[in-house]
């Protein structure tokens, strides 16, 4: 499995799982040797290859300044109740939004019998006039309860999005949107099946090379507050309130620093549909949703192979190697994000391992480059002989 975790940065992370230290400089994946092995004993290289790649992100590279009032990004959320037609050039050039969401699931159907018909062709177009997309899936936990409800919906979504979700460069992070009738539901209850369904979605997505899959959980301020606990902070949130006039809803939305009827259990927001109309109403409905940060901070942070992510590509290791011979074996990373991997500054992006971080049994810890640079989609072969 590959894991590619950004460098700690306040609350703008993205923690895959339990958070990373900071490090002083990039890295990539890496090559842990084989527990209670040593280099001289014949074992099993394919083992070697079981790593976690870890893309460290420099604080040089995120932490650079931002106007205090900086812009927050403003978007739109979409299904089959608007139109397929809808222009998103006009969206994004006349009305400034700048990233949505749209249904492709809902329960255990996907496609036109769920309310997501529409998807395919908003993430085409939206793609097309540079509006980042992503989908969102309406859970449906009062039919199909319990951790199994939750990971047969979570597949099924899966099984819908995984093209957009491992497509990496263009689309936000997956919404898990949770509004159905709450009747017979506990707190612990739904907070269990909201973290079935998003550590599913993560795991399917990890199991193809693509790490970091953090969805958002969309709820309500009150029944955020009454139905999920704390456990469900680790996911990203899209709280909805809507405490303004439309006319001014964008607006207020923009200076507020958090949405008035709370976000708890979570201490810090992501995004907040702070309407249930759009800035563009006056050319599609939708509601309307703002990201806490600006927008090179939604890039980095909620773009699935935005700003720094890697993937393994490939490795070639000798199924078994004999006392005292030697073997060449190679891994080969894809920059699946958007920033370019270089050898040279201050802090240069590396090959590491992490489990145990930094593992220098082998003789080694970091690795550089192959070559330099490696642009956004193209690859790295890492060879170790």
């Amino acid at each position: 499995m590959i894991k590619v975790t950004p460098t700690r940065i306040a609350d703008l992370s993205l923690h895959v799982a339990a958070a990373s230290p900071d490090l002083p400089e990039y890295s990539l994946a890496g090559c842990p040797p084989l527990a209670g092995a040593t280099p001289t004993r014949a074992r099993s290289a394919k083992r070697l290859f079981t790593i976690l790649a870890m893309l460290v992100v420099g604080l040089a590279m995120l932490t650079a300044p931002e106007r205090a009032l900086a812009q927050r990004p403003i978007g739109i959320d979409v299904s089959d109740y608007q139109s397929a037609g809808i222009n998103w050039g006009t969206l994004k050039n006349t009305y400034g939004i700048s990233f949505g969401w749209a249904k492709i699931s809902e329960g255990t159907s996907s496609g036109a019998g769920s309310g997501g018909g529409n998807f395919t062709t908003y993430a085409a177009n939206a793609k097309a006039a540079g509006v980042l997309i992503g989908a969102y899936h309406f859970a449906r936990y009062d039919l199909h309860g319990g951790t199994s409800g939750a990971i047969s919906e979570a597949n099924v979504f899966w099984n819908a999005a995984r093209n957009y979700l491992v497509g990496g460069g263009y689309y936000i992070m997956p919404m898990l949107d949770v509004e159905a009738s709450f009747a017979g539901q506990t707190k612990a209850s739904i907070s269990a099946w909201v973290n079935q369904w998003c550590l599913t979605v993560s795991n399917n997505a990890a199991a193809v090379g693509v790490v970091g899959i953090k969805p958002c959980v969309y709820t309500s301020s009150s029944a955020a507050a009454a139905y999920l606990d704390s456990t469900v902070t680790q996911w990203n949130t899209d709280i909805a309130d809507w405490p303004y006039a439309h006319s001014t809803a964008a607006s207020q939305a923009q200076s507020a620093p958090v949405p008035p009827a709370g976000i708890a259990p979570w201490s810090n927001w992501q995004f907040w549909q702070y309407d249930d109309q759009n800035v563009a109403q006056a050319v599609t409905t939708g509601d309307g949703d703002i990201f806490n940060g600006t927008l090179a901070q939604l890039v980095a942070t909620m773009v699935i192979g935005g700003g720094n992510a890697a993937a393994v590509v490939s490795s070639s290791v000798p199924s078994a190697v004999l006392t005292g011979a030697t073997f060449t074996a190679t891994i080969t990373m894809n920059n699946l994000g958007t920033t370019v991997w270089t050898n040279t500054g201050a802090k240069p992006f590396r090959l590491g391992s992490q489990n145990p971080q930094d593992n220098a049994t082998w003789g080694f810890n970091r690795v550089a480059l192959p070559s330099s640079p490696i642009n956004p989609g193209q690859n790295a072969t890492f060879t170790f002989t």
